[in-house]
């Protein structure tokens, strides 16, 4: 599962170079945008290999939880999936989120689903980002691979 998990959001990136949906998805509001953009940060970020910038992007409360030494460990270890292609299918208000390993519930949130194309499989993700003091913030889908790591 941790492998699925940081190797999809490692990979997203690459499509999102290919095809930065952010200007052309009449999926998103205004108010979307930014979030929008902040997973396109996101994702551009690990795959990169700039995981630690990408963590001071992740949500504060889940960065608590899961410190930077372990996501830089862990992030950097299931890279190499080679995405073909990301398509945004939808996005929606996900008022009441809580952010996983935490018990914060976050009042404003978009929850954005895409398809990932990789050369050897597809799959369908569900991708959470949360507002907090001006800037959206995107979370972990499960914080506990993490404790392993450092």
């Amino acid at each position: 599962m941790r492998k699925r998990l940081l190797a999809g959001l490692a990979a997203m990136a690459i499509s999102l170079f290919i095809a930065h949906p952010a200007t052309a998805s009449p999926l998103f509001g205004d108010e979307y945008q930014g979030a929008l953009g902040a997973l396109h940060r996101q994702v551009e970020q690990l795959s990169e290999g700039r995981d630690a910038h990408a963590w001071g992007w992740l949500n504060p409360a889940q960065q608590a939880v899961v410190p930077r030494a372990a996501f830089v460990s862990c992030s950097t270890q299931w890279k190499g999936h080679k995405l073909l292609a990301l398509d945004v299918k939808t996005a929606y208000p996900a008022k009441g989120y809580l952010v996983p390993g935490t018990t914060l519930v976050s009042t404003r949130s978009v929850a954005i689903v895409a398809r990932l194309r990789f050369r050897d499989h597809s799959e369908t993700q569900t991708f959470y980002l949360t507002h907090l003091h001006g800037k959206w913030r995107w979370t972990l889908w499960d914080t506990a691979p993490y404790a392993a790591c450092s």
